[in-house]
């Protein structure tokens, strides 16, 4: 199961992205790029890794805050809050 950690300034449209799967361990840079009252796009491009990767390509996401999901393409995972 994909774990993805997502910390999000909506303000200064900036953030970060934990993705861990299958022993990866990668952290991404955010740049927010549409914020409505129902959800926020993004793009997240490779940082660095805890386990090795040394790159990573970067990828789209929508953040919808009335269904409390978070889409990659044509994936979409439930989210719980912290």
């Amino acid at each position: 199961m994909s774990i993805y950690d997502v910390e999000l300034n909506l303000t200064s449209r900036i953030g970060e992205i934990r993705y861990r799967f299958m022993g990866q361990d990668i952290f991404y840079n955010v740049t927010v790029e549409e914020v409505t009252n129902e959800f926020t796009k993004g793009v997240a491009v490779f940082q660095s890794s805890r386990s090795g990767e040394t790159r990573g390509n970067p990828f789209s996401f929508i953040y919808n805050f009335a269904q409390n999901n978070f889409v990659e393409g044509t994936i979409s995972y439930s989210c719980s809050t912290n």
